[in-house]
């Protein structure tokens, strides 16, 4: 997982494209002042076509959240409850709601998010960090208005994931 940002967009809204944001709250704090000063998305995230579960997962792990446990039994137990999935919701909540940089797209899902990512529209947004080859080839991503950092992590015991299987 990667946070994906637009290196014109944050030099046009009066961010540095080489300090990109270190915490959940800075990306929020950028977001808002991208959204402000160019009209754009701030911020967006994937929530369609089995991306939604994919991101709010991240996004609590990244908040040192967990949204399942493996039984010894083999079995799964449901941990969705949990501070970091809490605060994953309300920082999307702030965006959309309060912060109002979170854009009026909410239906994107892995095409959509990167045609609008390099069309000029959303600031940042989580991914895979995988992604540039098909920013750049297959959506006309100019190079140089690419930038990827890690994923801001917080809380007790946070992560990233990376992906794939056990098996």
């Amino acid at each position: 997982m990667g946070l994906h940002y637009n290196r014109d967009l944050f030099a046009q809204a009066g961010l540095d494209p080489d300090s990109p944001p270190t915490t959940w709250d800075e990306v929020r704090q950028y977001a808002q002042q991208i959204s402000e000063r160019t009209g754009k998305a701030g911020y967006a995230q994937m929530a369609i076509n089995n991306t939604g579960g994919w991101q709010l997962t991240a996004q609590s792990v990244a908040r040192g959240g967990r949204t399942q446990v493996d039984n010894v039994d083999g079995s799964a137990q449901s941990t969705i409850d949990n501070p970091g999935t809490r605060a994953t919701l309300e920082f999307l909540h702030q965006l959309r709601w309060v912060d109002d940089s979170f854009g009026s797209k909410v239906d994107l899902d892995w095409g959509t998010i990167n045609q609008e990512f390099a069309a000029g529209n959303i600031g940042m947004y989580t991914s895979g960090s995988d992604v540039y080859t098909a920013l750049v080839r297959d959506f006309g991503l100019a190079p140089d208005a690419y930038g990827l950092t890690v994923v801001p992590t917080e809380g007790a015991d946070p992560g990233t994931l990376g992906g794939g299987t056990s098996r």
